[in-house]
């Protein structure tokens, strides 16, 4: 980012449109005052004021999303089809979202209060690896994601309990089937596939209660007790 904010505002302009994923609302201090020039998010980062897209025919779908026959294995390398879909979009899902807006840094700031509080629980855990965010910087989880051993055997270990969890982006990318051709096997980073292998995202969504979420600190420390 630092690279970056250098070649902009010694080249370009001090104006920057940063591209974030699923960050919507986020602050970045140390990268201003350029960044705060204008912040230009995907589409899909609207899912943090809980955007939803109707389907589409089956293989346009795969194509447009790098997608597969299962969820985050990428089949066909599609395009990007950002600003079509934002061409598109509902209007009367707009009109939604431009009501949920105005909420948005609420909703942020409870997501900062419950990853705290799971942070806190974790700290010092031999197991149990929680996120780390630059204090100067300002977080928004859309994701709280840990990193533990045996993290399949925890996944169901919470799925018993009727608890949701995610794998978000389980198989890197270099084992994608799209990008076989380029010859990677596992073993190939083994950094990123310890990665792969190891996260897990917990609930951390706004309207969590600390009973809820003392229901999931629970859970997961009594995996590894």
């Amino acid at each position: 980012m630092a690279s970056l904010m250098a070649l902009v505002t010694s080249r370009l302009t001090p104006e920057v449109v940063q591209k974030l994923a699923g960050l919507a609302g986020i602050s970045l201090p140390k990268a201003k005052p350029a960044i705060d020039a204008l912040i230009l998010t995907q589409v899909y980062d609207l899912v943090s004021m809980g955007a939803t897209e109707a389907g589409a025919h089956r293989l346009l779908g795969l194509l447009k999303e790098h997608r597969g026959t299962e969820s985050f294995a990428h089949v066909f390398l599609g395009g990007d089809t950002m600003q079509r879909q934002a061409k598109a979009r509902d209007t009367l899902q707009a009109a939604v979202l431009l009501a949920k807006l105005p909420y948005l840094t609420r909703w942020n700031q409870a997501r900062q209060g419950n990853a705290a509080r799971y942070t806190e629980a974790f700290r010092g855990h031999p197991d149990i690896c929680p996120p780390s965010a630059d204090p100067a910087n300002d977080h928004i989880y859309h994701q709280y994601t840990i990193r533990v051993p045996q993290r399949d055997e925890l996944q169901a270990h919470l799925k018993a309990k009727g608890i949701g969890h995610s794998i978000y982006y389980p198989l890197a990318l270099h084992l994608q089937p799209c990008f076989a051709y380029l010859g990677y096997r596992r073993g190939s980073l083994p950094a990123t596939e310890a990665a792969m292998d190891s996260v897990i995202s917990l609930p951390i969504y706004p309207e969590m209660t600390s009973e809820q979420q003392d229901a999931v600190v629970d859970a997961v420390q009594s995996f590894y007790a």
